[in-house]
């Protein structure tokens, strides 16, 4: 006589094996709990476990009368809408928002949480540095006219300071002194290759964390990505210290004759000329608007007025810089 009773005990869905049930067993799990079977369940029902647990967590929210916000495609209901959930669309965070521009990514709690979460995280908050003074603001200002600038990345808030180049002495004397105000980093590497040649290049780079200072600067020296020559700001800071530290980035001092140069191709034509018209007005440092082959424009100064800008900056004693301010005998 053929039996004909049906198993009813249940079995792996991996290996077939036969599943010993415990108190504690997740029918779900359907696997007779061994490593590999479990692990290869998991991974072949990876989503759809996850979706599971997403949707037991948003029903105890919603029970609890927690703030959810819903998602425009599905109507899914979250606290926060992230790119894990929008790929089930083919849709990026950005596309997301370019489709649904009024659409809520958070709820109004999750944007307090996380601001006071980015809040926490501001280094400069805690850090035992001095507060901001006019030495600071001059050399901001002779660097920023020079080799320095200030970066702000779209999604931050806050912009930092950031320099690199090959001249190990002075690069550390700016991070010494920007140390004492901004927590600053150090690093010595090879630069990106050069858009035209290729080339490497080893040097060293600093930045500081990003501050709420830098940011106010920054929306003083950069116009649409473009550093400016911000008038108000080089009236007030550009001192002999502040003069001497871009003539260091940015200077050049002829070994063999009494002429000097300040390069400012960075710059347009008319911020060039309000250079010129206030080295001459404050300084009394006499110069020329020199043109290249690319029609780039920059400060010649010779005779007395070459002398003048060497001494100053040999007054400053910058290190590493003293072959920029050498005398000419």
């Amino acid at each position: 006589m053929i039996d004909t009773k049906v198993d009813s005990k249940p079995r792996c869905v991996i290996c077939g094996e036969m599943i010993v049930l415990h108190s504690h067993y997740r029918k779900e799990h359907q696997t007779c709990r061994r490593y590999e079977c479990m692990k290869t369940y998991r991974k072949q029902h990876a989503s759809e476990l996850d979706i599971n647990r997403r949707a037991a967590q948003r029903t105890v929210k919603e029970q609890n009368d927690v703030e959810m916000v819903a998602c425009a495609v599905c109507g899914e209901r979250f606290q926060i809408i992230q790119h894990t959930h929008l790929r089930r669309h083919e849709l990026t965070l950005a596309q997301y928002k370019q489709e649904f521009p009024f659409a809520p990514l958070m709820t109004d709690k999750m944007k307090e949480c996380r601001g006071k979460g980015s809040v926490s995280k501001s280094r400069y908050l805690d850090y035992p540095g001095k507060q901001p003074d006019n030495y600071l603001f001059e050399f901001l200002t002779g660097a920023l006219l020079g080799d320095g600038s200030l970066e702000k990345q779209q999604k931050k808030i806050n912009a930092r300071y950031a320099e690199g180049g090959n001249n190990e002495l002075y690069l550390k004397w700016k991070h010494n002194l920007l140390e004492q105000y901004f927590p600053c980093s150090w690093k010595e590497k090879m630069s990106s290759p050069h858009t035209q040649t290729g080339k490497r290049y080893h040097g060293w780079w600093l930045k500081t964390t990003v501050h709420p200072l830098l940011t106010e600067w920054h929306s003083k020296w950069y116009v649409e990505g473009r550093k400016i020559v911000p008038q108000s700001l080089v009236e007030k800071y550009l001192t002999e210290f502040a003069l001497a530290v871009w003539f260091c980035d940015d200077g050049h001092s002829s070994k063999c004759v009494l002429r000097s140069y300040l390069y400012t191709m960075a710059f347009s034509p008319e911020e060039v000329r309000f250079l010129s018209e206030f080295l001459q007005l404050k300084f009394g440092l006499k110069n020329r608007i020199i043109g290249n082959k690319n029609n780039q424009l920059f400060l010649s100064f010779s005779g007395a007025a070459s002398d003048k800008i060497r001494k100053i900056t040999r007054g400053f004693s910058l290190p590493g810089m003293d072959y920029k301010s050498h005398e000419i005998f």
